[in-house]
């Protein structure tokens, strides 16, 4: 080899170096400020997303909501039908717990009585077991944004044992908790002349004394709420947490109160899954982001099919959860939201 061309070679060699530790330092403080940069919006971005998945999957559920409709005679599923089979099994004069859990091990039936979305979906791709179909609707149809898993409350009767059970033994984990809640009140009708507007199921009168007195008219069906365009079925919601930081859900087949699928509505300050003041077990506010899970705001599905972004405030707006007609009443005001009252008075109707 020639003489030059060895001695650039061992030229090149010796002027090649590594990078010098101020060199290094610079390129990873210009990487951190990057990441710094770019972290807020990719977080951003994946609450949008999963923000966009919860609307897309409400869609879904408000559609099959409306398919059964048009199959029932325009009936809104929940307590008041659909669900009333299991409430005459399990709460009626010869109310009997095995009968009504065999009636509800089919794929047609609600898991218990105010499940709405077992009606609202396709039952070939249902489980026929009630405990294995209540996992598995709790787990397929919840919100990306919810991820908290849940106890069965050990306060239920009449299921809780099932679902205890199954949950032990054959789940692969606690099922998440409830994603998505419907204002109890469409699945009943109105109150009876004289009563002071407790809803009714079929002939009996529920004990909820609600502020809101809907139509006597009222019957759930879709062509009773009003413009449908303008009244919510159901939006994200969570049941329940307890004042000592226990998730949990009420697996009974024909619970007293909304059960794992319904609530009051936004409007009541002492509701568990939206409320501030619950009588017992009050959470202090704890329980919101679990409902209010899109920063602090809620998506809510409409009669009509649409879905909507509402704001706390936007939400409480009882117009919103009632059929035409209802109106506020003077009594049991202290149970209502305080921005209910600065828009509404006593004895005002609701379109």
């Amino acid at each position: 080899m020639p003489t030059g061309l060895r001695r650039s070679r061992q030229t090149i060699r010796t002027t090649e170096h590594g990078f010098t530790l101020i060199e290094l330092l610079v390129v990873v403080s210009i990487i951190s400020l990057l990441i710094g940069i770019l972290l807020p919006s990719l977080s951003q971005a994946l609450r949008i997303a999963r923000s966009t998945i919860c609307s897309t999957t409400q869609r879904q559920l408000m559609q099959g909501m409306i398919t059964y409709a048009m199959e029932n005679d325009d009936a809104i599923p929940g307590i008041g039908t659909s669900g009333y089979g299991i409430m005459e099994r399990a709460r009626g004069v010869t109310g009997d717990c095995a009968s009504a859990l065999q009636f509800a091990n089919r794929r047609i039936t609600p898991v218990q009585n105010f499940d709405w979305i077992t009606p609202s979906v396709n039952p070939d791709d249902l489980p026929i077991e009630r405990a294995a179909r209540f996992e598995f609707i709790l787990n397929n149809f919840a919100c990306p944004s919810n991820t908290t898993r849940v106890i069965v409350w050990p306060g239920g009767d009449c299921g809780r044992q099932d679902m205890e059970e199954y949950i032990e033994t054959r789940a692969e984990d606690l099922p998440i908790g409830p994603s998505y809640l419907m204002n109890a009140n469409w699945g009943m009708a109105g109150p009876r002349p004289g009563d002071l507007g407790w809803p009714v199921i079929r002939q009996s009168a529920y004990s909820f004394t609600s502020p809101v007195r809907m139509p006597e008219s009222y019957r759930p069906r879709i062509n009773a709420v009003g413009n449908p365009s303008r009244k919510a079925a159901f939006g994200d919601g969570f049941r329940y947490l307890t004042a000592d930081g226990v998730v949990d859900i009420d697996a009974s087949i024909a619970p007293q109160f909304w059960g794992a699928f319904s609530d009051s509505s936004p409007v009541f300050m002492q509701s568990r899954s939206y409320g501030t003041a619950q009588t017992n077990d009050n959470t202090q506010g704890r329980n919101l982001p679990l409902s209010y899970r899109h920063n602090m705001t809620m998506n809510a599905a409409f009669f009509d099919g649409h879905v909507a972004n509402l704001t706390m405030d936007q939400s409480r707006d009882p117009s919103l959860w009632f059929p035409a007609g209802s109106r506020l009443t003077p009594s049991n005001n202290n149970q209502i939201h305080p921005s209910v009252l600065e828009k509404y008075q006593p004895g005002d109707y609701f379109e």
